[in-house]
């Protein structure tokens, strides 16, 4: 349910990993929540001091299984680093009396390990050396150094265009058009007819589609250069310099691969000139609407490719 709720609030495929969904949205499994909301409640029986309430939670049939359920949270989450400051909780003897405190404890713990498992589920995903099939390799790229759950910057750059925002959003998830139930299954090019259809190849190297590159790469720069006059953000100047500066140097390095990333809005300068992914939302929206465009243009190209080869004339009244 909490998966479909995402899919239609946010436009996802089917078939996007409900990890990549949690990840990008800032939101936490329910069944993390309901954990934490048992914890708090245990603890908090915990700190009555009658005695007719404290035999009650020492017999486990006089409160409906709720021992048996902090024995299996317990289970389920001890072995996940950031619990440790919980590890002595299920014990009947363990109270916090500062019940705010360790309620909002217990909710950035579970948080931080809910975060840790999708995190660690995502890394399984994204290594095809290790069996996964590179579905979330671009999501990983931008998020692997979250630690609490937070909206992704990249839901937070406001594209204008609901259907380019859309594509963008299940291109970057792993599960775009090409490839919307099976990552691992990359398709032939439907526009020069080359193996495996990744997006390095649709927007850097399809022989079909050579000027898209340019196109992409001149958008940028113009958009960059008038973001720099307009702006009194200093920061936001420098974030363009570094942008434009990291471009350039991956056109003249030829390096598709890294530019092709760079499109995406995760490869780009930190302030040591070291690759990192790119946050500052002004910069984002300017790199990650020219590559929405692109990515519907390339939709629209393939799409009357493969009407073509049907024999249908996409030009054709109907």
């Amino acid at each position: 349910m909490q998966a479909e709720a995402l899919r239609n609030l946010f436009g996802f495929y089917k078939g996007t990993k409900f990890e990549t969904m949690l990840i990008l949205t800032g939101v936490t499994r329910m069944r993390s929540r309901v954990a934490q909301l048992k914890l708090c409640f245990f603890n908090k029986l915990k700190t009555f001091d009658t005695l007719y309430l404290s035999g009650l939670i020492r017999q486990q049939n006089k409160i409906l299984g709720l021992r048996t359920d902090i024995q299996k949270i317990f289970s389920e989450w001890r072995g996940c680093p950031q619990f440790s400051t919980l590890a002595s909780h299920d014990s009947l003897n363990t109270v916090e009396y500062n019940i705010s405190k360790f309620n909002s404890v217990v909710k950035s713990t579970f948080e931080t390990c809910d975060t840790h498992v999708c995190l660690e589920k995502l890394r399984q995903s994204a290594h095809r050396a290790s069996g996964g099939t590179g579905q979330a390799a671009k999501v990983l790229d931008f998020t692997f150094s979250s630690v609490r759950p937070r909206l992704s910057a990249i839901l937070r750059a406001t594209l204008a265009n609901r259907r380019e925002a859309t594509l963008l959003r299940n291109t970057i998830s792993g599960c775009d058009f090409l490839t919307p139930f099976n990552h691992s299954n990359k398709p032939d090019c439907r526009l020069c007819r080359g193996k495996n259809a990744e997006w390095c190849h649709l927007l850097c190297e399809c022989p079909k589609r050579l000027s898209q590159k340019v196109t992409m790469t001149t958008n940028i720069e113009a958009s960059l250069n008038e973001l720099i006059r307009t702006t009194d953000s200093e920061v936001t100047k420098r974030v363009s310099h570094n942008s434009l500066a990291l471009m350039k140097k991956l056109l003249d390095s030829g390096d598709n691969k890294n530019l092709t990333r760079y499109f995406f809005g995760i490869c780009c300068s930190d302030r040591n000139q070291n690759q990192s992914f790119l946050l500052h939302i002004p910069v984002l929206e300017v790199v990650l609407k020219v590559t929405a465009g692109a990515i519907r243009g390339t939709q629209d190209a393939w799409l009357e490719a493969l009407l073509k080869e049907h024999g249908i004339d996409p030009n054709q009244p109907s």
